[in-house]
């Protein structure tokens, strides 16, 4: 829903980068809490999506921010702890 948002949105949008990091958030815990063993290249590919953009080698509809990078990887942590509740019957 997130993603369909923005794509309606124009790229200079004010709420475009506040977007940008709940997609990257809801992303990463999604793929991370199927597979946690996704942790470490998600996150690594949060910080490769950044430099790209910042170096103009990515275009997208936000500017690059480290606010977007730690969504990411806060999502992908969080995916993690959702995976080990449901191995380890957390009730959170």
């Amino acid at each position: 829903m997130i993603r369909r948002l923005r794509a309606q949105l124009p790229p200079n949008h004010p709420s475009q980068p506040r977007l940008a990091e709940l997609d990257r958030e809801l992303f990463a815990r999604e793929q991370t809490a199927d597979n946690p063993l996704r942790a470490p290249g998600l996150m690594a590919m949060t910080v490769a999506d950044a430099m790209g953009k910042k170096m103009g080698l990515v275009k997208g509809r936000s500017k690059p921010s480290l606010d977007q990078v730690m969504a990411g990887w806060r999502g992908a942590l969080s995916g993690v702890g959702d995976y080990a509740k449901g191995i380890l019957g957390g009730s959170n």
